[in-house]
C-alpha cells in the first residue's frame, strides 16, 4: 500500500497491457477471508499506444476452455474449477476475496485488520487503484476501491463497473474469468477517463500473509525511495518478508520479465503482466512495489501498468493473469534458489 509519505510523480506516457494467465494448486492451513469467458490475447511485445476510442493490445488469439459462470453465494461470485476457487465481492469494490487451491486461500481476509485502528477496514484481498497516489492522497477513492460495483454475467465472464472517482475522474471496469484448460485466472481492467485532467496508470494491489518470499526478475536496484530492501541475485530481486523492518516499509523497483511471484509454504502465487519500460513509468512510483505492514499481518504485492492521459471518454485495457501453483517438494523456497526461479519461469512460459 502506498501511503501519504510516498513522493508524487508526473510523467506522460501510454498504457494498455496484454493478456496473461493463472493456475491452481493445493496446500495447508487456510487464511480464509471473512465472511468471463472471453479468451484473452496471448502475451508478447510491449505496451502499445492508446489512441482514440478503446485502446487494446494486439497479439495472437488463443483458444481456451473457460469455466462455468460463477455462482452467486452469500453476495459473492465464486468461480470453481477442480480444486481452484476464485471469489469476488461486488459490494466491496469488486474486491477479490479468495484465490485458493484445495481450501488454502493465498489472500488475506478482513480478520487481519478487524482489531486495528479502524482506518484500514478494507486492507484485505486484492483491489485496484489508479496511480499515482499523489493524485488522490489517502485513503483510496471509495468509488474504485470499496463502493459497490454493479455486476453482470457475460457468458462465463463476470463484469463489474465502478463509478468515476470524485478526485481523479477515472472509473474502472473489471472482467474476470477462469481458463480451466490452462489453469489460469484472466483479469482485465479497463480504465476509463470520465473527466480526468491528469494522467494515470492501472495498479493492482494483492494482500497476502506476512510470511514467505516475494521475488521477480529485476532490471536494476530498488529506487532511493524504498524503505524495504531487496537482494538482487542473478537478475532476480528477493524480499524475505520475515526480515522486513518492524514499521511499515515499501519497495519500489523495476521489473524486467513481466512476472511477480510470492512463495507461501508450499504454494506459489504468480502474477503475469506486460513489462513496462522505465520511460512509461511515473516518477515516484515503480512497475513493481511491495509493502509490508508493520502493524498487521499482511503484505501487498503490487504491479503497475503504463502511465498516460487518455482523452475524456476514452478507455484502455490492462490485462493480467494469475497462477496459483503447488511448489514441487524437491524445490526449496529459499532466498536466491535458482531452481525455484527456473520452475517459476517454466510456469510463466506455459501460461503465456
Amino acid at each position: 500500500m502506498a501511503r501519504q509519505r510516498v513522493s508524487c510523480w508526473v510523467l506522460a506516457g501510454v498504457w494498455a497491457c496484454q493478456a496473461l494467465a493463472v493456475a491452481c494448486a493445493a496446500s495447508e492451513k487456510e487464511v480464509r477471508p471473512d465472511g468471463s469467458g472471453d479468451p484473452l490475447v496471448a502475451a508478447g511485445g510491449s505496451a502499445g499506444a492508446a489512441g482514440g476510442g478503446n485502446a487494446q493490445q494486439g497479439g495472437n488469439q488463443v483458444t481456451d476452455r473457460m469455466a462455468s459462470p460463477p455462482a452467486l453465494e452469500n453476495g459473492r461470485y465464486v468461480f470453481r474449477s477442480d480444486e481452484l476457487e476464485f471469489e469476488v465481492d461486488p459490494e466491496r469494490g469488486g474486491r477479490i476475496t479468495r484465490f485458493s487451491l484445495a481450501g488454502t486461500n493465498i489472500l488475506t481476509g478482513p480478520d487481519v485488520v478487524a482489531l486495528g485502528d479502524g482506518a484500514l477496514p478494507n486492507m484485505y484481498g486484492s483491489t485496484f487503484w489508479t496511480s499515482p497516489q499523489s493524485t488522490w492522497g489517502w485513503p483510496p477513492e471509495t468509488a474504485i476501491d470499496s463502493d459497490a460495483h454493479p455486476a453482470t454475467l457475460e457468458g462465463s465472464s463476470l463484469l463489474l463497473v465502478s463509478q468515476p472517482g470524485a478526485t481523479t475522474g477515472y472509473g474502472v471496469q473489471k472482467r474476470f474469468s477462469v481458463d480451466t484448460a490452462r489453469d489460469r485466472v484472466l483479469l482485465e481492467y479497463e480504465l476509463k477517463n470520465h473527466r480526468a485532467t491528469q494522467a494515470a496508470a492501472p495498479w493492482e494491489i494483492s494482500r497476502v500473509p506476512k510470511e514467505g518470499l516475494v521475488f521477480f526478475a529485476a532490471a536494476s536496484a530498488p529506487s532511493a525511495a524504498s524503505t524495504l530492501s531487496s537482494s538482487l541475485l542473478d537478475g532476480v530481486a528477493w524480499v524475505d518478508v520475515q526480515q522486513a523492518p518492524a514499521s511499515d516499509s515499501k519497495l519500489f523497483q523495476d521489473g524486467s520479465e513481466g512476472w511477480l511471484a510470492y512463495a507461501y509454504r508450499d504454494l506459489v502465487f504468480i502474477k503475469l503482466f506486460d513489462d513496462v519500460p522505465p520511460a512509461d513509468q511515473a516518477t515516484g512510483e515503480a512497475e513493481i512495489e511491495v509493502f509490508v505492514s508493520g502493524s498487521f499481518d499482511y503484505v501487498e504485492i503490487e504491479q503497475q501498468g503504463p502511465y498516460a492521459l487518455l482523452p475524456v471518454g476514452d478507455a484502455a485495457s490492462w490485462r493480467v493473469v494469475w497462477l496459483l501453483r503447488r511448489r514441487p517438494a524437491s524445490i526449496d523456497a529459499t532466498l536466491g534458489n535458482p531452481a525455484l526461479v527456473g520452475w517459476v519461469r517454466e510456469q510463466v512460459a506455459a501460461a503465456r
